[in-house]
């Protein structure tokens, strides 16, 4: 994933929501409410990508050496 580039469009995403104006937030609340949630869940994934990737190449290399010892 590119953290950079997703993050940038999510800043983007953020700030064209905050133009959208109180009368049409209101009228889109849950909207509102579910992007709020998903821009929390990734700023929080953003901000653990450095774990997030050691983990998925931990996993990489012990599926390496499992096989490994099958041979």
């Amino acid at each position: 994933m590119d953290w950079d580039a997703a993050s940038a469009e999510m800043k983007r995403l953020q700030a064209e929501w905050k133009t959208v104006g109180p009368s049409v937030a209101r009228s889109l609340k849950p909207c509102g409410r579910g992007f709020r949630t998903a821009a929390d869940t990734f700023f929080q994934r953003y901000h653990n990508r450095h774990q997030i990737t050691m983990t998925s190449k931990l996993a990489e290399r012990e599926a390496l050496v499992a096989n490994l010892e099958l041979c």
